[in-house]
């Protein structure tokens, strides 16, 4: 019989735990909040700083913080992961 079912007709339960995540790839405005942002110049045709990337997101969403550490961009995950310790 295969080991699933002998640990089905057994009772045994078991578990897994799987923790899938994707890149954290930074924006130019997010970049120019953490402690060291980078140079906001942008050769973009509609904005030229990274810093205006900031301003139209804090008239949205209210102030946002200056100066962060790198852990400030994963939110909550970061305490997540450290509880369900995948």
């Amino acid at each position: 019989m295969p080991q699933i079912a002998n640990n089905a007709a057994a009772g045994v339960r078991s578990s897994a735990k799987l923790f899938l995540c994707g890149d954290v790839m930074l924006g130019r405005g997010i970049d120019q909040i953490l402690a060291s942002p980078g140079d906001p110049h942008l050769n973009e045709r509609y904005v030229k700083s990274a810093t205006t990337y900031v301003e139209l997101a804090e008239r949205v969403n209210g102030p946002i913080p200056r100066k962060v550490d790198e852990a400030y961009v994963w939110g909550d995950a970061l305490a997540e992961l450290d509880r369900e310790a995948p």
